[in-house]
């Protein structure tokens, strides 16, 4: 979504530089091929967190707008690093997360930058529970459109097999993939015919391959890894339905991707999240979380009743227009000016203050990577005479 973000606002005439604060990874030359401008700072894991803060804060001064980009448990180098920004430089959090912890993280330093961006309406409930007096702006993720180059492919509404995909990293926590060979389990046994393309790549891909061999399916299934975005858009495009069993999500861009396909959602219902998106019944499904028996239900729906397929598939590509990275980057360029006029200031003045905020490590960072390491606990069991009381007692 950075990437996406980068390059739209680059359309509308920022110069655009994606900074991250590790080694140069698979993605740092896909930033390049797609003509945005890309800085690594490297030396992450060999240096102490503090010192990797202030070489960050170096970096980061250059620029008029730094937008951190935050996850749960995402590096914390950048965001120790905005307090040495100047007050004429605008940050922002931009908060892709519905869990609390992402939220009390970002804001451990509330006083550091100008304001908070959540991309679901769920962060606006969970940054009250943290905000001092802060307002946060609910910005919703946007989709790409496809190339109008692009071949225009179709799915066929009347087929008797129905064409379902799974679009994301292939993690169980806490996107609980081992449950989607139960579904297609139970929607063979309801009599329903439908295959089942796995698109995405990740830890878990054995285990989910194990699964569909463990109930019987792997033939009513492929599982192709890591696509190109032409190539999902193919997928999604001759799908009849996409799977979405998340245990928490923050803004699903492949349900909006699916929309944009005409392929109908079938999502967990996740407050302020799945159902901002997906209105059940009308542009998806939404079911309760690890309900298989809901996901095979909402699946024969569509398969005894196409007509209510071609209607929702309709009205999810509807629902898809209010969700492009066009209308992603207006809102952040109006934003943005917003703070440069003096619209979200900040709380005090980064002036004379330390250049790293030392608030948002945790306690264990501050310890040298040197004596991180496996037996320091006994090391220091055995410095305070712990170890030889307990030899001894033994």
């Amino acid at each position: 979504m950075t990437l996406r973000l980068g390059k739209a606002l680059q359309a509308i005439g920022y110069a655009v530089t994606l900074v991250t604060v590790t080694d140069k990874g698979e993605w740092f030359e896909r930033i390049l091929e797609e003509g945005l401008s890309a800085i690594s700072i490297p030396g992450k894991h060999q240096t102490h967190p503090y010192i990797h803060a202030i070489r960050t804060g170096h970096v980061l001064r250059d620029f008029d707008v730094v937008i951190l980009a935050k996850y749960t448990g995402s590096d914390r180098c950048a965001q120790a690093a905005i307090r040495s920004l100047s007050d004429d430089t605008v940050a922002i959090q931009w908060i892709h997360s519905s869990t609390e912890e992402a939220y009390r993280q970002a804001y451990l330093n509330q006083s550091s930058w100008n304001v908070a961006v959540t991309v679901c309406e769920a962060g606006l409930a969970i940054a009250n529970k943290f905000a001092r007096r802060r307002s946060i702006v609910h910005i919703p993720n946007g989709v790409c459109r496809q190339s109008e180059s692009q071949p225009q492919l179709s799915r066929d509404a009347s087929s008797s097999c129905l064409s379902a995909v799974y679009l994301g990293r292939l993690v169980d926590y806490p996107k609980q993939i081992l449950l989607l060979a139960k579904i297609i389990r139970q929607c063979i046994e309801d009599g329903v015919p439908i295959f089942l393309n796995v698109i995405g790549d990740g830890p878990d891909a054995a285990a989910l391959q194990r699964s569909f061999e463990r109930e019987n399916v792997q033939e009513h299934v492929i599982m192709h890894g890591q696509l190109e975005h032409s190539d999902v858009f193919d997928h999604l495009s001759t799908a009849h339905v996409l799977f979405l069993p998340s245990i928490t999500e923050a803004m699903p861009c492949a349900v909006m991707e699916s929309q944009l396909c005409g392929c109908v959602p079938i999502a967990t219902n996740i407050s302020g999240v799945t159902d901002s998106i997906i209105r059940d019944g009308e542009n998806g499904f939404l079911v309760d979380c690890g309900d298989i028996r809901g996901f095979a239900n909402a699946v024969s729906k569509i398969h005894n009743d196409r007509d209510m397929w071609t209607q929702m598939s309709q009205s999810a590509t509807r629902t898809s227009s209010k969700y492009t990275v066009e209308e992603m980057a207006h809102r952040f360029d109006l934003l943005i000016t917003e703070c440069r006029n003096g619209e979200w200031p900040l709380p005090k003045s980064r002036r004379g203050l330390s250049p790293i905020d030392l608030s948002v490590f945790r306690l264990n960072e501050a310890i040298p990577r040197r004596l991180r390491q496996p037996g320091l606990r006994t090391l220091l069991r055995r410095l305070s005479g712990r170890g030889n009381q307990e030899a001894g007692a033994s």
